[in-house]
C-alpha cells in the first residue's frame, strides 16, 4: 500500500540522520535495533493517508491514462513518447512526475513502456472517483476476419513497440475481449489504432482528412501485411473456426 511506501521513504530518511550523527551502519546494526525499527515504522504509520494534495497535477494527468480506463481489467501501456503526446509535456517535466510516481509504486516501466500498479489504480479509484479517462472516437479504414483463431498475444509480442518508418508507437491497451495498440505519425501526426481480437483485426484513424486517410490506409495495409506474415511465418494461429462472418465474405 502507499502508507507502507510513505512510511518506508520517512523511515530511511531519519535513519540517514540518525548514522551520520552516530557513524552506525546498517550492517552492524543488532537485531534489536532493527524490530525497534519495525516498531518505529508502525507508529510513524499511524494516520498516515495519502491525499490529492499529496499528487501534482502532472502526476494525477499520467494516472488518469494508465488507471482511469472504465472498463474493468484493462491494462493501459503507453511509452514515454505516448505519454508525452497525450499529455502535451516537455520531457523534462514528464520524466520528473514519472519518477516521483515510480517511487510511490503507483507505476511500474515495462519493457515497452510504463503501465499503473495494482495499488496505482486502487488509489486513483478512491481518489478520482468521477475522474475518468474518455477515449476517442476514430474512424475505421480497414477490418479483416481470419478463417482461424489467432494466437493473440504472440502476435502483439511481436508487434508491440514496432515502429513502420514515420509511423511511431504509442502504446497499447489491453482488456479481455482483445488487444488495442497505437501509433502516431511525426510529421502528420495522425494516428492508427489497431483492434485484434480472435480472428477479428480492425485498424482506425483519428484524422478524416482525405489525404491524411489515404497515408493512414497505407500504414494500415503495411501492419496487416507484416501481422498476416508473422501470423503465417511462425504459425501463431490454433484452428480453424467456422465464423458466419467470414463465409459470407466468401459467397
Amino acid at each position: 500500500m502507499i502508507v507502507i511506501v510513505v512510511c518506508e521513504l520517512k523511515i530511511e530518511n531519519d535513519f540517514e540522520i540518525k548514522k551520520g550523527n552516530n557513524n552506525t551502519t546498517k550492517d552492524n546494526l543488532p537485531n534489536l535495533l532493527t524490530s525497534n525499527i519495525d516498531k518505529y515504522k508502525q507508529t510513524v504509520c499511524e494516520d498516515k493517508y495519502i491525499s490529492i494534495t499529496d499528487l501534482r497535477q502532472t502526476d494525477i494527468d499520467i494516472l488518469n491514462i494508465l488507471s482511469g480506463n472504465k472498463v474493468e481489467n484493462t491494462i493501459t501501456i503507453l511509452s514515454f513518447n505516448g505519454l508525452k503526446i497525450r499529455l502535451n509535456l516537455h520531457q523534462e517535466k514528464l520524466s520528473r512526475s514519472l519518477k516521483r510516481l515510480k517511487q510511490l509504486e503507483l507505476i511500474e516501466k515495462t519493457q515497452t513502456g510504463y503501465k499503473s500498479t495494482i495499488t496505482g489504480k486502487k488509489i486513483f479509484s478512491r481518489l478520482f472517483k468521477t475522474k475518468q479517462h474518455t477515449s476517442r472516437k476514430n474512424i475505421q479504414i480497414l477490418e479483416m476476419y481470419l478463417p482461424f483463431k489467432v494466437l493473440n498475444k504472440k502476435v502483439v509480442d511481436t508487434i508491440e513497440g514496432r515502429w513502420f518508418g514515420n509511423l511511431r508507437w504509442i502504446g497499447m491497451i489491453q482488456s479481455l475481449t482483445g488487444y488495442q495498440l497505437q501509433w502516431r505519425d511525426i510529421e502528420n501526426f495522425i494516428e492508427i489504432t489497431l483492434h485484434i481480437s480472435d480472428n477479428n483485426i480492425i485498424v482506425e484513424t483519428n484524422d478524416n482528412n482525405p489525404l491524411h486517410m489515404s497515408k493512414a490506409f497505407s500504414y494500415s495495409t503495411k501492419i496487416i501485411a507484416w501481422i498476416s506474415d508473422i501470423i503465417m511465418r511462425k504459425k501463431l494461429w490454433i484452428n480453424s473456426i467456422n465464423d458466419m462472418k467470414f463465409n459470407r465474405m466468401q459467397n
